[in-house]
């Protein structure tokens, strides 16, 4: 990354729209006023599956849960309490367990002219890891096609992009002044090595302590054992989604968590679904945006998830997460000129796994990362790298340093969301 791109003049657009928006309310002439946000009830959210919400039982009172023939009464005097701490979360597994950190007073520096943002902690996580052809294979996270603008192919994996979106974001933020926490290195996951790495040196140990864990079936345990024994490329593919990047995710969560940022982005660059294969490019583009809900059947089965199920109940995480990443679709749209998604009626995945928020392109959906990570957050998909325009602006040739200016412009619309978002909440 020795050839960086700099956008000066959009910080200095930044820094003196924080400021001005700062100043006493006699000065605020140009600042936007605050608007009314109307909260879409957390339980028209939190459950795509129904059938989930006979287990919620409330009253003036109290609210009760009924899990495993067991149940768990939460007292609305405790869960106001949970509500003034939700952009403190807690590191621990169960939502009942109140970390003592959360208790103790953050030492919060004020911001300054000079840095707008210090006081601030953001954790950005690039999505993915390949930072080579062969971890882009494995991952099935890579777009190389024949594109009938250019004689060569277009070939280019997202684990790249998104890593130097975060690197290009986090040095914008930390000129503002702001503390960041970047999940992971180029190439490697977030245990700070390689899949390859984890393969060869720690499979045995996690596999061996998943399963006596009971997080795996016997089933399973010789599936992947058999796997590992074969040590083919194939192999290698089974034995990375079946089960390390699900450890991977586990640790994005506990590393974001244990950081307790005031501000989670989870970046990634989106494709078009009905493009089978990636390999032709689509004329379809569009931004969109995750936040935390819509569990479904079988979700809640093991006692992690059913924590995550109760605080996202009792919390404003999945309101305030909407807030944020409506500032950052309205950010991507200024600075990438792509449309907000609207029409969302072909997409399979948005009908059978999501639930449409109060804002356009922003979807309640129960990822791992959604689900597991405390606090506000966005989980965003930018662009179609499949798309005819896109896959262009997106190519990086292997031999030198170049980073695309589209991956800026990604860079800069969801800066401005984030600057945008802490603006709205100071007025």
């Amino acid at each position: 990354m020795s050839k960086k791109i700099k956008a000066p003049c959009f910080l200095l657009m930044i820094c003196i729209h924080l400021l001005a928006c700062n100043r006493p309310l006699t000065t605020q002439k140009t600042c936007e006023t605050k608007k009314e946000e109307k909260e879409v009830p957390k339980v028209q959210l939190l459950a795509k599956d129904s059938s989930l919400l006979i287990k919620i039982l409330r009253n003036n009172t109290q609210t009760t849960y009924f899990y495993n023939d067991s149940t768990y009464t939460l007292f609305n005097q405790d869960s106001s309490s949970w509500i003034s701490m939700f952009a403190c979360p807690t590191p621990t597994h169960s939502f009942w367990e109140i970390s003592d950190s959360c208790n103790k007073k953050k030492h919060l520096e004020k911001p300054t002219k000079e840095y707008p943002l210090q006081g601030i902690k953001i954790a950005l996580d690039p999505g993915h890891l390949a930072g080579t052809a062969k971890m882009a294979e494995i991952e099935g996270k890579k777009i190389k096609m024949k594109h009938p603008q250019i004689k060569d192919s277009v070939f280019f994996y997202e684990g790249e992009l998104t890593y130097l979106t975060a690197c290009l974001l986090k040095e914008s933020l930390e000129k503002l002044g702001a503390e960041v926490f970047t999940t992971r290195q180029p190439n490697e996951s977030a245990f700070g090595y390689t899949y390859f790495y984890w393969l060869a040196h720690h499979f045995t140990h996690d596999l061996d302590s998943c399963f006596k864990n009971n997080l795996l079936t016997i089933d399973d345990y010789d599936l992947l054992t058999q796997e590992k024994e074969k040590n083919t490329l194939l192999s290698k593919k089974i034995i990375f989604h079946k089960f390390f990047k699900h450890l991977d995710f586990y640790q994005r969560a506990t590393i974001i968590n244990s950081y307790q940022p005031d501000l989670t982005v989870i970046m990634h660059y989106n494709v078009d679904v009905s493009n089978k294969g990636w390999d032709k490019p689509t004329n379809k583009n569009f931004n969109m945006a995750f936040v935390p809900g819509a569990f479904m059947e079988g979700e809640i089965d093991k006692p992690i998830d059913f924590n995550n199920f109760v605080r996202l109940n009792h919390t404003k995480e999945i309101n305030e997460s909407i807030i944020f990443s409506s500032h950052i679709l309205n950010g991507l749209k200024k600075h990438t000129k792509v449309d907000i998604i609207t029409d969302y009626s072909e997409i399979s995945y948005l009908n059978d796994y999501c639930l449409p928020t109060n804002v356009s392109g922003v979807f309640s959906r129960n990822l791992a990362l959604t689900r597991q990570i405390k606090g506000i957050i966005c989980y965003v998909e930018a662009l179609y790298q499949d798309n005819i325009d896109e896959s262009l602006l997106l190519n990086k040739k292997r031999n030198n340093s170049y980073i695309p200016t589209r991956i800026q412009d990604v860079s800069n619309g969801i800066l401005e969301g984030i600057v945008e978002y802490l603006s709205y909440k100071n007025h």
